[in-house]
C-alpha cells in the first residue's frame, strides 16, 4: 500500500466519511489509524484512466490487516463491482482481510443484479455491503473485521 501514500487524503482513529453522487457512507475505526485513500485519482500512477477503479479504499494505516474498497455509484451496480473487484486484484494480494462496500442512488430495476453481485462477492471478498443512498460501517479491531 506503500505506492498509494499520495492519494491519502485523511488519517484518522474517529469517523472517516465520502459522499459522492449523492450517496454516502461512513466508517467508524474503533480507535484504530485508518487511512482514506482516493484512489479513482488524477494522481494515481498505479493505473491507467482506462482501468477500472473504486472511488476509494480505506486501510490501516501502516499494515496489511484490512482493506474496505468503496465505489459511490449512481446506478450501474455492476460496473460498481467490476471497480471494486479489479481495484482489489491489483492492490489487495497483501491484504489479509478485503471488504467491498458500494452505495447506489438509483434503485436497479432488476433485484436479481444484486443476488448475483452479492454472490460473486462471496468468491473475492469477505464480505461486500450492497445498500442504496448510504451506509454506516464499523471496524472491530478484537476480531479484525467490518460490520453495519
Amino acid at each position: 500500500m506503500n505506492r498509494l501514500n499520495n492519494l491519502i487524503i485523511k488519517k484518522t482513529n474517529k469517523i472517516i466519511s465520502c459522499k459522492e453522487n449523492s450517496v454516502s457512507i461512513s466508517f467508524n475505526c474503533d480507535n484504530c489509524q485508518f487511512m482514506l485513500i482516493h484512489y479513482d485519482n488524477s494522481k494515481n500512477t498505479i493505473i491507467s484512466d482506462k482501468d477500472k477503479k473504486c472511488d476509494y479504499i480505506i486501510t490501516i494505516k501502516d499494515n496489511n490487516k484490512i482493506a474496505l474498497y468503496i465505489e459511490l455509484k449512481g446506478n450501474d451496480l455492476k460496473q460498481a463491482f467490476e471497480q471494486i473487484k479489479s481495484t482489489k486484484e491489483k492492490v489487495g494480494n497483501m491484504i489479509s482481510s478485503n471488504y467491498g462496500a458500494l452505495v447506489y442512488k438509483s434503485i436497479p430495476k432488476n433485484k436479481t443484479n444484486i443476488q448475483n453481485i452479492k454472490l460473486q462477492a462471496k468468491k473475492i471478498f469477505e464480505e461486500c455491503f450492497i445498500e442504496h443512498t448510504q451506509i454506516s460501517l464499523k471496524y472491530n479491531s478484537i476480531e479484525n473485521i467490518i460490520s453495519k
